[in-house]
């Protein structure tokens, strides 16, 4: 290889190095090791690349080196990763000379190398050419050309044939950057490509102003254009720290456009735009599906599915929202909503707004709508009128109407069709005029006054206490009622209803005869009636379905409605297949003229107890269960006992606690009534023929029996003949007192 000067081996090998720190909060200085353990060996102050996450830094700007320390002129924060990366560095290590006799000198002229040529020091020439015009320097000019022998510019890169490129090749993970500078500022501006994220950088006036991702989103103002809402991020232009816009500038009369587009062709290049005329109109329009769809013109009127605004001819004096379909066959409409799921949310509002003297614009009057009830995605809704009274800072409530279609005038809770309502005692009512005439119905001291207030005089009045007067103000009447549903209502399908407060409701007064007082049909035919007889109320229907009541002889009797008389033993109390269910009577029941009646029956349950007479202790008992019917003075019992233990009971055997003291009615004997025991089982002494006798003027039953087949009769039993075990059941049916 042909060499000049220096032998290739007194050439210092090249040294290039990249530290990376990971830094502190509020770290600025940088040396030692790493953070892969190398020690950081600094050149001279610009013979490094410094990156602070991926953004170049400046000499001097940026940083300043002293011996292998380099400093920040600003603080790093927690994590920022710091990326040091060294320069080539190539010396002399001998001074080599010859002469120029010397085989490998070079002489100035005539002279042909073939192989590499490696100069160490400086090349002066006039003008220098590479293979003709590979790369051609050209001295007169100061300019280089590659590709040309004639570079028109400073540097001029023009291939004879194929495109024209320039390759900045970095490290991974470096910068490949093009520096703008001046005499004030090497770097004022720049592009440079972050291999390390992949975006691109411009910078103007030595900041950034645009970036491109590595997804190919594009940011104006901001340098992470990815972050912003996905499906509007491609471009993104802004000022995270002041205002920020987009501006399109037209020229005098010309139109401005922002087209949607989903093709090339036709309206789908299109397809929706927002266009602003500059011509003559000066008004802006909306369009969908290629075709305008809203505008607002020059006076600030909105017109949507028309472009001819103010059909109304309200004139320049007005400012105006029109709805209105110009061809075809819709109709417009205006929708106002909301997205709550709450019971009594808003909906929307409709205010009116005039500037209020000196105070500015506020609002008015209002229309209001809310919902109204509790049934998820059904709510209905009310709506609601607002003014704003002379002199007042806020608005009140007039009008609403309820989510079931009630109007209220001066109430927020209308309960009828038309509810009109005041706050204070002062007349409240509704006019109803025509030419000739002029009806008020008004509410007035808390009564419903019905006025022909053409004339001055009241016609009808329905007052606090519910009374119909009609030609007078005044009722003489029962006293008013304060509470419940007192009063009369003539109702227009036939009702008359009648309530009143301590008095009756309803007086009827036959003079001079007996007979109906009221009569009842069905479909014109008599169906009853309510009469007089004598100084006695009678009720019912033909010649023998009807009752008198009798105060004389505080009874109620059988009564011939047709005839007007009593009848005897004429009249059932119910029939055979239609029957009463229970009596209640605190007497008796008679079936005839005798003395004998029936005046009680009773159902009911009882628990007996067993025990023996001797002492006061009663047997433990597994069950006991005991149930009776008492007609009359007859008394029926049942019974069943089952003992678990004698608890120390002895002496005769007795059940105790019968539902109803026996009669004495044999005053020879004690024993009243006898009954029969109908199960016995596991005594402690086998028994035969066992009874059961009522002691009178007690409520005990004795317990009678034979402990053998050869006694002769039966005999008190014993708590020593049960046991700890056993049952007995039984019934006896004895007098009561």
């Amino acid at each position: 290889m042909a060499y000049i000067g220096n032998s290739p081996a007194n050439i210092q090998r090249g040294r290039r190095a990249i530290y990376e720190f990971t830094s502190t909060a509020g770290q600025t200085a940088y040396s030692g090791l790493d953070d892969n353990n190398q020690v950081l060996d600094l050149l001279e102050a610009n013979e490094q690349s410094v990156f602070l996450n991926g953004i170049r830094l400046i000499p001097t700007d940026d940083y300043t080196v002293s011996g292998d320390t380099l400093t920040l002129t600003s603080a790093a924060s927690v994590n920022d990763l710091m990326v040091i990366e060294t320069q080539a560095e190539v010396g002399n290590a001998v001074t080599y000379t010859r002469t120029e006799s010397d085989a490998r000198y070079v002489n100035y002229n005539g002279d042909i190398i073939s192989g590499n040529v490696q100069i160490v020091g400086s090349l002066t020439a006039t003008d220098l050419a590479v293979d003709t015009d590979v790369l051609v320097v050209d001295a007169t000019n100061n300019r280089v050309g590659i590709g040309t022998s004639s570079p028109s510019r400073l540097l001029t890169v023009s291939p004879s044939t194929g495109s024209a490129q320039i390759g900045l090749v970095s490290q991974d993970s470096s910068l490949s950057e093009v520096l703008f500078g001046d005499a004030a500022d090497d770097n004022v501006g720049r592009v440079y490509y972050d291999h390390a994220s992949n975006f691109m950088s411009l910078w103007t006036n030595a900041s950034e102003a645009m970036r491109i991702d590595s997804s190919g989103k594009v940011g104006i103002g901001v340098t992470n254009p990815s972050i912003y809402y996905s499906n509007a991020n491609n471009l993104v232009v802004g000022d995270t720290a002041d205002t920020a816009g987009i501006t399109i500038a037209s020229g005098f009369n010309y139109d401005g456009y922002l087209a949607f587009a989903d093709g090339t062709s036709g309206d789908a290049a299109y397809k929706g735009y927002i266009r602003y005329s500059h011509v003559s109109t000066n008004s802006m329009m909306f369009g969908t599906n290629s075709a305008e769809r809203m505008r607002i013109d020059s006076s600030g009127n909105v017109g949507i599915g028309t472009s001819s605004l103010d059909v109304s001819g309200n004139g320049s004096d007005y400012v105006g929202l029109s709805v209105i379909e110009t061809s075809g066959s819709r109709r417009g409409f205006i929708e106002i909503g909301d997205n709550q799921n709450a019971d009594t949310g808003g909906i929307g509002d409709i205010n009116f707004v005039g500037h209020y003297q000196n105070a500015g614009h506020k609002v008015m009057a209002s229309i209001k709508s809310a919902a109204d009830g509790s049934t998820s995605g059904q709510r209905g809704a009310n709506v609601k009128i607002f003014t704003k009274a002379d002199g007042s800072s806020s608005l009140t409530e007039r009008m609403r109407i309820s989510s079931s279609g009630n109007v209220g005038i001066g109430t927020s809770n209308p309960s009828q069709v038309l509810h009109v309502a005041s706050t204070t005692s002062n007349p409240t009512g509704i006019g109803l005029s025509n030419s000739q005439r002029y009806y008020a119905i008004r509410s007035n001291d808390y009564s419903l006054v019905f006025t022909d207030a053409t004339v001055s005089q009241e016609r009808m009045r329905i007052d606090s206490s519910g009374n119909l007067l009609v030609g007078t103000t005044t009722y003489n009447g029962p006293g008013n009622a304060s509470s419940g549903d007192y009063g009369v209502a003539l109702r227009e399908e036939g009702i008359l209803t009648a309530g009143a407060n301590a008095s009756e409701s309803l007086v009827l007064n036959r003079m001079n005869s007996d007979g109906d007082l009221a009569t009842f049909k069905r479909s014109g035919s008599t169906v009853g009636s309510i009469g007089v007889e004598g100084a006695d109320l009678t009720i019912g229907t033909g010649t023998n379905s009807g009752l008198q009541f009798f105060d004389g002889g505080s009874s109620v009797r059988p009564f011939n409605m047709a005839s007007n008389s009593r009848v005897d033993n004429a009249i059932d109390l119910g029939e055979s297949n239609t029957r009463f269910r229970n009596l209640y009577l605190s007497g008796g029941i008679q079936f005839d003229s005798r003395s004998n009646k029936l005046d009680d029956y009773e159902e009911g349950s009882w628990t007996p107890r067993l025990k023996g007479d001797s002492n006061s202790n009663f047997f433990n008992l597994t069950a006991a269960q005991g149930s009776y019917v008492k007609i009359g003075n007859q008394v029926t019992v049942n019974f069943m006992i089952a003992p678990s233990s004698m608890n120390g009971s002895s002496g005769i055997l007795q059940i105790r606690d019968l539902p109803f003291t026996i009669y004495d009615a044999m005053s020879a004997t004690g024993i009243e009534a006898n009954g029969t025991g109908a199960y016995w089982a596991a005594w402690a002494t086998s028994i035969n023929h066992l009874s059961y006798t009522a002691e009178g003027n007690t409520n005990i039953l004795y317990i009678y029996g034979t402990t053998s087949g050869t006694q002769p009769a039966v005999s008190n039993l014993t708590a020593a003949h049960m046991g700890n075990s056993g049952a007995i059941r039984g019934s006896i049916t004895y007098r009561t007192t």
